[in-house]
């Protein structure tokens, strides 16, 4: 990922809201639009290397904003759920992550998500099913042998990583 700077952050939300709602967003004529949409949106809010963006708690609110308006885009929750596992509340992220994978049920990353969620609530053999599905689903080459290692080791570092597998 590229790192984006807080200057990019304010643009991005003073177009965000500028915008009525995105219709490509949710259209499915728009689904690569939507998917590049809401990887730069996870990109921007939830840097790659684990450095907190400072407006934290504004990025969370602008994805309930943007859930609340679609409460059936999958791709949107699957960001809401990724954004309370990024911030630790596993908890939290394991109903919106689960809706999500219902939702978008041949996506690999929302499947890799789940999995992630999983594993950090403490449900491993449920994160290892859903890491096998998401490379049974055609994955990005590049996200393969991090699924391949998940599935060997598990997260470690995350609360399940102690705990029995």
């Amino acid at each position: 990922y590229n790192r984006l700077s807080l200057s990019d952050f304010a643009q991005c939300r003073t177009h965000y809201l500028s915008l009525p709602t995105p219709s490509f967003l949710f259209h499915p004529a728009g689904m690569g639009k939507r998917r590049e949409a809401r990887e730069r949106a996870v990109q921007f809010l939830f840097q790659h290397d684990l450095n907190p963006v400072e407006n934290l708690d504004e990025a969370l609110q602008m994805i309930q904003t943007a859930v609340a308006k679609q409460p059936d885009a999958g791709y949107i929750i699957d960001s809401l759920a990724w954004a309370y596992f990024r911030l630790g509340k596993y908890e939290e992220a394991a109903e919106p992550m689960e809706k999500a994978s219902l939702l978008e049920p041949v996506d690999p990353i929302v499947t890799d998500h789940l999995g992630d969620v999983y594993w950090a609530v403490g449900r491993q053999r449920e994160a290892r099913f859903q890491w096998r599905r998401a490379l049974s689903l055609d994955p990005e080459r590049v996200e393969v042998p991090k699924i391949e290692q998940k599935l060997r080791d598990g997260l470690p570092g995350y609360p399940a990583s102690t705990a029995q597998r």
